[in-house]
């Protein structure tokens, strides 16, 4: 079984800098080269946090945007949590467990080219909100992202996540 999914890299947002949203781009490129390819295998967790590591300036990572108490900035990583969404929907589609994850407490894409249904995404703030899933099956998973010009994406099936998507 296949399974793929693609997000939308550009969205026609109301007042918000399109600056925010290229910076966004570059920080999900940092931190795809981060998760693209690594293996979980049976009985391990895979975090999100732990593996990207704290998104800084010093790392490449720029202003992106933010959502805090339902109100929108910028912050250093700001965007990652495209990454993170994407993820969490694929993994619901598999026989993974997820054992931690938080939803987003405000919808800032009411009805522009919604591809998951609002409640589905997985928000991130480093190190306190984290996107974490355990293998308790008896097969890898292999994680496989990819960023390209207008979407992020994944592909991949129930024995494996790939390419920000599960593959087998």
């Amino acid at each position: 079984m296949l399974i793929s999914h693609a997000t939308p890299l550009y969205r026609h947002l109301r007042g918000e800098d399109q600056e925010l949203q290229e910076n966004k781009v570059a920080n999900l490129r940092l931190a795809v080269a981060r998760l693209d390819g690594i293996v979980l295998y049976p009985g391990e967790t895979f975090s999100y946090w732990r593996l990207i590591g704290k998104p800084t300036r010093r790392k490449g990572y720029r202003d992106g945007m933010v959502l805090f108490l339902g109100r929108i900035g910028s912050d250093v990583g700001g965007g990652l949590c495209q990454l993170s969404n994407l993820i969490f929907w694929m993994t619901l589609h598999t026989p993974l467990t997820v054992v931690e994850r938080y939803r987003h407490s405000h919808d800032v894409f009411p009805d522009t080219n919604r591809t998951q249904p609002f409640g589905s995404g997985a928000t991130c703030a480093y190190p306190h909100r984290d996107l974490m899933i355990r293998n308790d099956t008896e097969q890898p998973f292999q994680l496989c992202v990819q960023v390209g010009k207008q979407v992020l994406k994944e592909s991949g099936g129930p024995r494996h996540l790939r390419s920000a998507a599960m593959r087998s």
